[in-house]
């Protein structure tokens, strides 16, 4: 069965326009936020590309698209993907380079995953961008990038973009029920609004162990309910929550950021949230305040990838919050 791809029409859109006009280009870069389904594109277009049936590509029943789903065709090579920044290096490219160079083994073409792009080091993305300035005829590269603006112009230009983004909520319960089909419905819709459309984030919440999801959600509005009250103390306290947990720190920060984001849209709108502490957010804060507690927060979510502590990070984030509210 062909790998289903829920919501994103545009980018399906693109891959049915590259189908239709037959000109195949040798480079492609798929963006968006962790959890979109990066890897999981990258394969359906790749199945897409070395699948026989034509027009009804991917057909899912073909000798091709069933090595596909066995992970085992000879002329889709993956590399990267999951190992953290700079953790792409350079010999892995020029592997990969040189394997360019010799013709598909069954199929019209070869095709490239490159994941986490982002993760390439200087020297690998230097080796990477000469084979995309003269790849062979049969040669595609699909890169799968969080943020595009990480890479080398000189590497981008060279790419078709293709974005992705959140799916609606009806998709997203539709992903969740086909791909945890013993997750009981109430605890499915929790995880797709906290998700906010995010599919790989929302596995995540129901992976999670019993009452963490909750936990995060808890601390989350903890945070935003603090933010909305005069004084420091309630948001320090709420902070003070994450303990010593850097991954629970980031959990519960990315959470808080997507609810500040929601109170903003209806900030914007003119609109007033019903249920708090998104009211009491939308009084109290301007829109330029919003943007400035959200690029605290942001700061916060890089200073513990490069390893801050978080309880002084957390103390950080509470001070300077409140210098600006």
């Amino acid at each position: 069965m062909a790998q289903k791809i829920y919501g994103n029409k545009k980018a399906l859109q693109t891959l049915t326009f590259i189908k239709k006009s037959g000109r195949l280009c040798h480079a492609y870069l798929i963006t968006g936020e962790q959890g979109l389904g990066k890897k999981t594109f990258a394969r359906y277009m790749a199945e897409d590309i070395l699948c026989r049936a034509g027009e009804d590509a991917p057909c899912g029943a073909c000798e091709s698209c069933r090595k596909m789903e066995a992970n085992a065709h000879p002329d889709f090579i993956v590399t990267g993907g999951g190992g953290g920044k700079n953790s792409l290096h350079i010999d892995e490219i020029r592997a990969l380079r040189a394997d360019a160079f010799i013709r598909p083994n069954e199929s019209e073409y070869k095709v490239y995953g490159i994941f986490d792009c982002d993760d390439m080091t200087i020297g690998a993305a230097n080796a990477l961008l000469k084979v995309l300035e003269e790849p062979p005829r049969y040669a595609v590269f699909l890169l799968t990038c969080k943020n595009p603006g990480t890479l080398p112009e000189t590497i981008r230009s060279r790419c078709i973009e293709i974005p992705l983004s959140p799916v609606s909520q009806e998709e997203c319960l539709a992903a969740l029920a086909a791909l945890s089909p013993d997750t009981p419905p109430e605890t499915a819709a929790e995880a797709a609004r906290a998700a906010e459309g995010n599919i790989g984030e929302a596995l995540g919440f129901l992976s999670a162990k019993e009452g963490e999801l909750q936990e995060t959600l808890s601390i989350a509005r903890g945070i935003l309910a603090g933010i909305a009250k005069p004084g420091e103390y309630d948001l320090l306290c709420e902070l003070a929550r994450c303990g010593t947990s850097r991954e629970k720190a980031a959990g519960v920060l990315e959470q808080a950021a997507k609810l500040l984001r929601g109170a903003m849209l209806c900030k914007a709108k003119g609109e007033t949230p019903e249920e708090e502490p998104g009211r009491s957010l939308c009084l109290r804060l301007t829109a330029g305040d919003f943007l400035e507690v959200l690029e605290v927060i942001g700061n916060a979510r890089e200073g513990l990838d490069k390893n801050a502590s978080p309880a002084l990070l957390l103390t950080w984030v509470s001070a300077r919050i409140k210098s600006i509210v």
